[in-house]
């Protein structure tokens, strides 16, 4: 089994170094994961320094380490960086809802420019420790919002803790607007066929039907812990016992992994999933194959 850091970050204050990062990595029994660039908000680095600082901690790994860029909707010219971060072929966009939240129009407007590429989002959700008033721009039922887009895939990070059952149940709205609209495009029988909603994300061509809808994906990176750790987990489990659209991470700084600090979470994670009787495939997926699904590097 293959398992995948799909939630780490860059500090920048120390040089790039990818060949110690996957040894460490490999001494915990990881394959790889992803890299989340330095902070836009630190005003030591400019948007290039970012991106080159970035690069420099996947290069010679591009098939284990995958570059994601963290970017603010109101920063500077932002439209022209986001190309800019796509034309270097970065796997995915991160975006903290720090002093804005993902109803913001000019969000918005970068989230489609994002989509129209079919690049992912990794939102972080949940109660967020800084310096802003943010709670209020991170409860899990603002992301119902984004409904309103066509095929969109983001992940809300941490399940939205504390509101952890709140974000359960936007996960389960998702996967159930999905379910209803590839019935419809099936033809199976649904009495939601003919909402506006369910037509506006189906495609006819040639006489075929395609659909298509916004993904919502979990991000179980810490976060709760303990016990509350594994009632998330068993939450989880209970909506999704293969871990449908569900991953792992450990939200450490790619210049200071602890190859020890794993080994023990994953040890932990396993005695967790163990309790709750998960299956093997329960684990694959969210350990490995649910974030080459969401960053669409598994070939199905």
């Amino acid at each position: 089994m293959k398992i995948f850091d799909a939630h780490m970050h860059v500090g920048g204050y120390l040089p790039p170094n990818p060949e110690k990062l996957i040894q460490d990595m490999e001494k915990a029994g990881v394959s790889g994961g992803c890299i989340m660039s330095i902070d836009p908000a630190d005003p030591n680095f400019s948007y290039e320094q970012r991106m080159e600082n970035l690069f420099s901690w996947v290069k010679g790994y591009e098939d284990r380490l995958f570059p994601v860029a963290w970017m603010h909707p109101h920063e500077e010219s932002i439209e022209k960086k986001i190309l800019d971060a796509i034309a270097r072929s970065v796997a995915a966009f991160k975006f903290i809802p720090d002093t804005y939240n993902v109803a913001d129009e000019k969000a918005q407007r970068v989230f489609r420019l994002i989509e129209a590429h079919d690049l992912p989002i990794f939102f972080h959700s949940g109660i967020l420790y800084d310096f802003n008033v943010s709670s209020q721009n991170n409860r899990p039922a603002l992301w119902e919002n984004l409904m309103q887009f066509q095929k969109l895939r983001f992940s809300m990070a941490h399940c939205g803790n504390p509101w952890v059952d709140e974000c359960l149940s936007l996960y389960g709205k998702f996967n159930w607007i999905e379910h209803h609209t590839r019935a419809a495009a099936r033809g199976e029988y649904t009495i939601y066929k003919d909402f506006p909603w369910v037509k506006n994300h189906l495609t006819e061509t040639d006489g075929q039907i395609t659909w298509q809808t916004p993904q919502l994906y979990l991000d179980t990176t810490p976060g709760a812990h303990g016990k509350m750790r594994e009632d998330m987990l068993q939450k989880i489990h209970d909506r999704s016992p293969i871990a449908r659209k569900v991953f792992w991470g450990s939200d450490l700084y790619v210049d200071q992994y602890s190859s020890e600090t794993i080994r023990q979470w994953l040890a932990e994670e396993n005695k967790a999933l163990d309790s709750i009787g998960a299956s093997q495939e329960f684990r694959e997926n969210m350990y490995g194959k649910n974030i080459l699904r969401f960053l669409n590097r598994c070939g199905e």
